[in-house]
């Protein structure tokens, strides 16, 4: 019984082995992450030394709860009263991509798109652990957090 649309085996094996090639290539030229952003920043797990940051320079430290980002640090910070801060780093705890703030309310990591919110706390996985505490103390005399 003719096919019109049927391969023989010898068509059958040459789209096969040019589909594999083409694949291969493709493998060949990826970085290995499927879901992942290309160019995330992968920030170190703790500060290497102690940073300081002006509470005034960040409108968002005056609400309590509110998470913000210094710019010179890869860590978040929220007031927690009116001269207490908790500090939390932007690691992610699944692989250490660099986390997202959204709305100041949680953490996002664009590599495995795992959540927390903004007590560290996983909302979804892959993440297993909550994001890595920092110390603070605070000097209300010249308004400066020091974080590690």
């Amino acid at each position: 019984m003719p096919c019109e649309h049927c391969l023989n085996r010898r068509e059958f094996l040459a789209r096969a082995a040019g589909t594999a090639g083409v694949a291969a290539v493709l493998t060949a030229c990826g970085d290995g992450v499927i879901s992942g952003v290309a160019g995330v920043t992968k920030p170190p797990p703790v500060p290497p030394q102690p940073i300081q940051v002006k509470v005034g320079d960040y409108p968002g430290l005056a609400t309590d709860g509110f998470l913000v980002k210094p710019s010179n640090a890869f860590v978040a910070i929220k007031r927690v009263g009116p001269a207490a801060f908790a500090c939390y780093s932007l690691a992610c705890s699944h692989e250490g991509c660099q986390l997202d703030i959204t709305n100041g309310q949680r953490f996002d990591c664009p590599c495995h798109f795992s959540r927390f919110d903004n007590n560290g706390q996983v909302v979804n996985g892959p993440a297993t652990r909550p994001l890595q505490i920092l110390s603070t103390t605070y000097d209300p005399a010249t308004d400066l957090l020091t974080i590690g």
